[in-house]
């Protein structure tokens, strides 16, 4: 599945069900049949609260034994993805010294559940709430470059913006932020593709000017990302794109 169409059908989905089949596919066709969405924090905008697989496709049976053992409690995938903003693999954190013996254990048992080449997504969505996506392959042998990763990453900010559209309750949606004639503007150019520095270019309008209100954005999304922030912009009717 092509990423702009994954894309428009996220957009459109009218259920959390459709969405998670959508996003599911278009991950498979990079090789990763198994999705676990965890909500690292409470959301109380959407009124739920921290949960590890609200959405998945992994094993059951292994989900079951992951949480009776209280893997989630120090689970790396879990911690990177709590800390970090970046994707990540695996491998990438077996690779680093410093893992317990017990978590050495842990990635040993994924393996004997059929979950092999996993990545990790972390996610970040307004007033601080945090969640995080880990992708998996029931078979071994997924290859993938930066790139691939990266479109991976954009694809599952995407679901996620699309996940709180679909589940953010009325009464969370008269607190929306609002946006300034300007900033809107700002930031459908920097939707577009455009850095700071073109957009100044393009509104004729200096630098500081643009950085002053992208940062204004940001903070009204609460979001260090600009990438986020025109996702959730996207998806929750904020702007629209060409």
């Amino acid at each position: 599945m092509k990423i702009e169409d994954a894309i428009d059908a996220m957009q459109n989905a009218a259920e959390v069900r459709r969405l998670f089949h959508i996003y599911s596919r278009a991950a498979e066709s990079y090789g990763y049949d198994r999705v676990l969405l965890a909500l690292l924090s409470d959301h109380p905008r959407l009124q739920q609260s921290a949960q590890h697989g609200v959405l998945s496709s992994y094993p059951e049976a292994w989900v079951e034994y992951y949480l009776s053992q209280g893997y989630d409690e120090d689970d790396p995938v879990k911690i990177e993805v709590q800390r970090g903003v970046s994707p990540f693999s695996w491998n990438q954190l077996l690779e680093r010294k410093g893992l317990s013996k017990r978590q050495r254990v842990l990635f040993n048992e994924a393996a004997e559940a059929d979950l092999h080449d996993g990545l990790g997504i972390p996610l970040h969505g307004p007033g601080g709430a945090s969640a995080g996506i880990g992708l998996a392959s029931s078979c071994k042998g997924v290859s993938f470059d930066s790139r691939t990763l990266w479109t991976i990453h954009n694809l599952s900010i995407q679901f996620y913006a699309c996940y709180w559209r679909l589940n953010e309750k009325p009464s969370s949606r008269s607190s929306r932020v609002s946006l300034t004639p300007r900033e809107s503007e700002i930031l459908r150019w920097l939707a577009s593709g455009l850095t700071k520095a073109e957009v100044a270019d393009r509104l004729i309008i200096s630098y500081h000017t643009v950085d002053f209100h992208t940062r204004s954005i940001l903070q009204k999304f609460k979001t260090g990302s600009i990438t986020a922030a025109v996702h959730f912009a996207t998806a929750q009717g904020y702007i629209t794109l060409d």
